[in-house]
């Protein structure tokens, strides 16, 4: 089974940017590209919201 909470190391090598790029991206707070949470003092990313975005991006914008 595929996990469906990721950290940011293994978001950011599921969306193919360093895990710099994410905090940076993270760190824009509610404009940030791709939607996280904080558990516990992590960021934890969900893999369906990163597909979502990234098919968004893909296509230029939303259906």
């Amino acid at each position: 089974m595929d996990k469906q909470n990721l950290s940011r190391i293994e978001a950011s090598k599921y969306i193919g940017v360093s895990p710099s790029w994410l905090d940076k991206d993270a760190a824009k707070g509610k404009f940030s590209t791709f939607p996280s949470i904080k558990l516990g003092g992590r960021r934890v990313y969900q893999r369906n919201q990163l597909d979502r975005v990234m098919e968004t991006l893909s296509f230029g914008g939303r259906k």
